[in-house]
């Protein structure tokens, strides 16, 4: 009988969470033997993410293995609602989902890839479905998101990447233009300007429903480009998505594992919870992983020290998601759809300092108070008090 194959790390699905991971352990432990399996025919997608400068902690290490994954960067970013317009001076970071797999393709030039091929884990083991087996110290699992099992509102999204017939003079990413008709939940349109004649609209909805209708979507958003004069040369790619908005705390702890398998990315939970960014705790949870593993002796001592890791940056940002739950059990279960916009137009009239703590999942106790402190952004008289007392019970 063979010997089975023997990894310190494997990486099961290579979407950004595992793709993260792998670019910090090539940074920090390239001695590392790295297996890495994905379903899909090659690395990238047809996703795009995006996050701002300071999530991550610009100007330090971080971004010697981050910055190579970053297609576009603008200074700083605009919001518009109907009372308002707003320009933000924080610089803005895209990841786009063939650059990231053509620098991934780079990073794991020494790593044992098996594309196009599904898996199961049993503990450090993970079998093809070929019959083929693998053995790896530590397990990163981080295929998509694990299904809600309790209380969420969803943000969900059908985008286009279109070339045009001409320039739009645009030079900052749109994140919320919330002037448009308010359907579904809270509606905006979110454009980034990829190129002069290049960019990618998305209709968007915080929405109580996750349904997806993409045929009503797509039209709305026909209708919003033909709206702003931009004639459509070609659809490049068309971007589709539905993510979780919880509002009570879910199960599933990926720092938890005894058996060295740990869940990463919106599968682990490791997300912003009011906002759904993942580059921010994606970035952070490489970070700690790479730096663990580092200090680590090989097998069991190896899984101990990931999950330590783990758990102390679970603790880190216990405190300010459960905040961000509390958000939104007050914006998808307190207020009506149709009212849900003034809350988020109030919120972007607040110091440009706390927003972008809020982005980056550091919120602090003040930020808090003056994110609930003054006048309610819905009528008291429309707040569903009733229906926020019951979800809590």
């Amino acid at each position: 009988m063979s010997a089975v194959p023997s990894f310190d790390v494997a990486l099961v699905g290579a979407g950004l969470a595992n793709g993260l991971i792998a670019a910090a352990i090539t940074h920090l432990c390239p001695h590392l033997r790295v297996l890495v399996v994905d379903e899909r025919a090659t690395f990238g997608s047809q996703k795009t993410w995006c996050f701002h400068a300071a999530d991550v902690g610009e100007g330090t290490h971080t971004w010697h293995w981050l910055r190579p994954f970053v297609a576009r960067q603008w200074p700083g970013y605009l919001v518009k609602f109907p009372t308002y317009e707003r320009a933000f001076a924080s610089a803005y970071h895209c990841i786009t989902g063939e650059h990231f797999g053509q620098v991934l393709t780079d990073v794991l030039r020494n790593a044992t890839v098996r594309l196009r091929h599904t898996c199961t884990i049993s503990g450090r083991t993970i079998v093809l479905d070929t019959g083929e087996r693998f053995e790896a110290d530590v397990v990163f699992d981080g295929r998509g998101a694990a299904p809600v099992r309790q209380g969420a509102g969803y943000q969900k999204f059908v985008g286009w990447e279109i070339e045009l017939q001409a320039e739009t003079g645009l030079t900052l990413p749109v994140l919320m233009d919330a002037r448009v008709a308010q359907i579904d939940g809270y509606r905006f349109v979110y454009v980034l300007p990829l190129g002069a004649r290049q960019l990618l609209v998305e209709d968007t909805y915080f929405s109580s429903d996750a349904a997806l209708n993409e045929g009503e979507l797509e039209a709305r958003l026909r209708a919003y480009v033909a709206a702003a004069g931009w004639q459509v040369k070609n659809v490049v790619r068309v971007e589709k998505g539905v993510l979780p908005m919880p509002w009570a705390e879910q199960s599933g702890a990926s720092e938890t594992s005894e058996e060295g398998v740990f869940e990463v990315g919106y599968k682990g939970g490791w997300f912003q919870p009011a906002t759904g960014y993942s580059v921010p705790m994606a970035v952070a949870v490489a970070n700690v992983v790479a730096r663990a593993l580092l200090a680590a002796p090989a097998g069991h001592e190896r899984r101990r020290h990931v999950q330590t890791a783990l758990a102390s940056l679970r603790s880190r940002f216990d405190k300010p998601a459960a905040f961000y739950r509390l958000l939104n059990r007050l914006a998808f279960v307190g207020v009506h759809d149709e009212d849900r916009r003034g809350v988020f137009e109030r919120f972007y009239r607040l110091p440009e300092s706390l927003v972008a703590r809020f982005y980056s999942g550091q919120t602090t106790w003040w930020d808090k108070a003056r994110i609930l402190g003054g006048k309610p952004p819905v009528p008291l008289h429309k707040f569903r008090l009733g229906r926020l007392m019951e979800e809590a019970t």
